[in-house]
């Protein structure tokens, strides 16, 4: 039940918040491209930044998705 739930999210986050070729990416690809990328999330005065460490390949997917899930909340 957990995993399936898992996979759920996994999959209407890519619908959601990706396009291109991570949005028909496989899982294993999303962890190693996105979920495991070395970041923070930084709060300054009132406002969340998101700091990606420079040089990641797919830090324009990250951010993107970052501006997409903000348009939705």
């Amino acid at each position: 039940m957990v995993v399936a739930a898992g996979a759920d999210l996994v999959r209407w986050f890519q619908l959601v918040c990706l396009d291109g070729k991570l949005a028909a990416a496989r899982p294993n690809l999303l962890r190693w491209s996105l979920f495991h990328a070395p970041g923070r999330l930084v709060r300054s005065a009132r406002r969340d930044f998101v700091r990606i460490l420079d040089g990641w390949p797919s830090v324009e997917a990250l951010l993107a998705a970052d501006r997409r899930i903000a348009l939705i909340t």
